[in-house]
């Protein structure tokens, strides 16, 4: 029976090069036709599949918009027009303030106007998507369960695991505000003590006023969003300041809002969630380290031509065998400027770095590199499939 295995695009890119990766796919189902085992074909079982709950779009629940004060700005211009990428304009703030010293009083403005200064940004969309085909009207007849149904759902939970995940690996990759736990010099300075606690939030939250973060304006308050891993997450629960902050809170935010369903909680302005695809580096002194996501306003770009649509085929080998897709052509990225005319600059995310000792490394982690990247993920598939795969194996074998 085909199971579901995602990683990043630009790994599934990389892994459609690789022999060893496909052969690993290959073993566990991928690109093959969906059976139904035996012990499904009984009668009294449920007509509902039993799945295990995977969580739609997180980011798109709860951060995407379209108007500048949200934190993944939706752009749609492309879904009208020929292209395949979006450039959008960053209008700087003026700077002229000599008059904090130098009052106007009667003086001439004619010849003192200040120049509007704009950076640029692109973002290049791709077409993303996937398939399950039934193996046949008798795998139909085998069984109660709607695999039609359990199709759709599949397909559903791939489609907001895929773009969760893209989100996690754009803000993450090549970050120019880097925070570093206990005010470490780097990633390699870190070491497993370094744990994620309430002087970490407080500390980002200082580091993006001063790279000028701006924050999300709700109700009238500014508020920041972190998005910190599993095991971030049960350190800060294990910090007392956090417990009595949260103790002794007041009103937390909006309920209407979808930013703060669900959180962990509120310090200093900052909403915190945890999730399972936040990324993660490897430092020289082998510790895993989580790269916690801290975001304001416009972090990133959601470029959509076309939205996710739902095609059912059902004419191969004279509708026999039906078939149902999902595809949708879009570009996830972090917004980066270069203010200065030269240098990129992260305009509404910083990445916190913070010790994940206990944290398992897996295909879907942020690593250093590619070639590591698609190493894991060539692990990972060779595990799923019950196969051999190492440095003494070439090729994977059946175990």
């Amino acid at each position: 029976m085909s199971k579901l295995f995602t990683v990043s695009d630009h790994v599934r890119a990389e892994l459609g090069k690789n022999p060893k990766a496909m052969a690993a796919l290959t073993a566990q189902g991928y690109g093959t036709p969906s059976d139904v085992p035996d012990d499904l074909c009984e009668a009294i079982w449920l007509s509902k599949c039993m799945t295990i709950y995977m969580q739609q779009s997180f980011f798109l629940d709860k951060f995407v918009g379209t108007s500048e004060n949200s934190i993944i700005q939706k752009i749609t211009e492309l879904g009208s027009k020929a292209g395949t990428s979006v450039t959008y304009p960053l209008m700087l703030p003026l700077v002229n303030f000599a008059q904090l010293t130098t009052p106007l009083d009667d003086g001439t403005l004619d010849g003192q106007e200040e120049a509007m200064n704009f950076r640029s940004a692109k973002v290049t969309v791709h077409e993303y998507g996937n398939a399950i085909r039934l193996k046949g009207a008798l795998t139909e007849q085998k069984t109660s369960i709607s695999l039609r149904t359990s199709a759709r759902t599949l397909l559903e939970q791939w489609k907001g695991r895929l773009t969760d995940l893209q989100y996690f690996v754009a803000l993450s990759s090549n970050p120019t505000n880097k925070v570093f736990v206990n005010d470490r010099a780097n990633l390699d300075a870190i070491v497993a003590g370094d744990i994620f606690n309430c002087d970490v939030i407080a500390n980002a939250r200082f580091m993006a006023i001063n790279n000028n973060l701006c924050p999300v304006r709700i109700d009238g308050d500014d508020v920041f969003v972190m998005v910190i891993s599993p095991e971030a997450a049960k350190q800060l629960r294990g910090d007392q300041t956090w417990l009595d902050a949260q103790k002794y809170a007041g009103d937390r935010g909006n309920k209407a809002n979808n930013i703060f369903t669900g959180m962990l909680g509120m310090y200093q302005g900052v909403v915190v969630h945890e999730h399972t695809n936040t990324q993660f580096v490897k430092n020289t002194g082998n510790v895993v380290i989580s790269a916690n996501l801290f975001m304001g306003a416009q972090a990133g770009v959601l470029a959509e031509a076309k939205a996710w649509n739902w095609v059912e085929d059902p004419l191969k080998d004279y509708k026999r065998k039906v078939g149902f897709a999902t595809t949708g052509i879009y570009g996830i990225g972090k917004n980066s400027f270069k203010n200065d005319g030269t240098n990129l600059k992260d305009f509404g995310v910083e990445v916190v770095y913070s010790a994940a000792p206990k944290t398992k490394l897996t295909a879907l982690t942020l690593l250093e590199s590619t070639a590591d990247r698609v190493e894991y993920a060539i692990a990972a598939a060779a595990a799923e499939a019950g196969v051999e795969y190492g440095d003494d194996n070439p090729e994977p074998k059946r175990k």
